[in-house]
């Protein structure tokens, strides 16, 4: 299932008081998919009791609750960058009106990469953010969360604009990596593109849908609610070093 899965026991009676899931990401750097300890048991059973974990970088993302607020403080994590998780109740198919000039594409593996990062790197760039590379696609594409028929890339005029897909994480569906690229925002775009996500996700079976956002990022904020997106509560990257 991944590089690595603990289960913390209670030895006397032989009951599961917790887990940890991860994955090594590098040498030096570990992503904690899922993390649990009875809340009984938190000031007994911390990370830095495994050797497996020391001298390493420990990466978490997830939606904030009481019980996982304690887990991170009790063992020492740092909150690096909280969003909005907003939900979507799919019951029905968000009508899309035609336009002959926009057309939609599945990624292709192993022909596809190159593409996906430049346009990623343009959509989201920024002085603060590290660029995508493809070794972190490729990395991407062997996760479990990864979905190879929801990447989805927006063509105008046959001209790739936007990316955006659908992931399966920590039992959620996920909209994640969704953008278009400047030029062409303002231009509806961007809600046609969404609506299409949803759609598919609906043709899918797919009843709740959910997508994070930073929390200042107003425009998306609108965008999202506009399609009926609800702030359902905060979603963090906590980092342990």
């Amino acid at each position: 299932r991944s590089n690595g899965w603990l289960e913390f026991r209670r030895v006397l009676f032989r009951s599961y008081i917790g887990y940890i899931y991860y994955d090594f990401i590098t040498i030096d750097t570990i992503v904690i998919n899922d993390l649990y300890i009875k809340e009984d048991f938190l000031d007994y059973v911390t990370i830095k009791d495994f050797n497996k974990f020391k001298n390493k970088i420990l990466i978490y993302q997830v939606y904030e609750d009481e019980l996982t607020k304690k887990i991170v403080f009790q063992n020492d994590f740092k909150r690096k960058k909280t969003t909005k998780l907003l939900h979507l109740d799919i019951f029905y198919f968000h009508k899309i009106y035609e336009n002959k000039r926009i057309s939609f594409r599945t990624f292709k593996k192993n022909a596809d990469e190159i593409l996906r990062c430049n346009l990623q790197n343009n959509i989201f760039y920024s002085n603060d953010r590290i660029p995508l590379e493809i070794k972190d696609i490729k990395y991407e594409e062997k996760q479990e969360f990864y979905k190879k028929d929801l990447c989805i890339f927006m063509l105008l005029d046959n001209k790739e604009i936007g990316y955006g897909q659908i992931v399966y994480n920590k039992n959620m569906y996920m909209i994640v990596n969704f953008g278009v690229l400047k030029e062409y925002r303002g231009l509806g775009y961007g809600e046609y593109f969404l609506n299409y996500l949803v759609n598919m996700a609906y043709n899918l079976n797919i009843k709740d849908l959910y997508i994070r956002v930073d929390y200042e990022n107003y425009k998306a904020l609108n965008l999202y609610n506009k399609i009926g997106f609800k702030f359902l509560g905060y979603y963090t990257t906590w980092i342990k070093s």
